[in-house]
């Protein structure tokens, strides 16, 4: 019974890894693409707060899964 609870814990802990990998690869190309749309529409650097906030949601998400709690 043990080994069906730890097949069970490490399939969903492979579930979250492909979550956690599929939400940073999105990070990265919206984040990306919103600089190269500021860097050519003004010259306020507003897609800095759109990366902070949604980067501190993303590193939240990893320290959670990292440190297994």
């Amino acid at each position: 019974m043990e080994t069906d609870a730890n097949v069970r814990n490490a399939e969903e802990r492979k579930a979250w890894l492909r979550k956690l990998i599929r939400q940073s690869v999105t990070f990265v190309i919206i984040c990306g693409y919103l600089s190269v749309v500021n860097h050519f529409t003004c010259p306020y650097p507003w897609a800095l707060w759109v990366a902070g906030a949604w980067g501190i949601s993303v590193a939240l998400q990893w320290t959670y899964y990292l440190l297994d709690c």
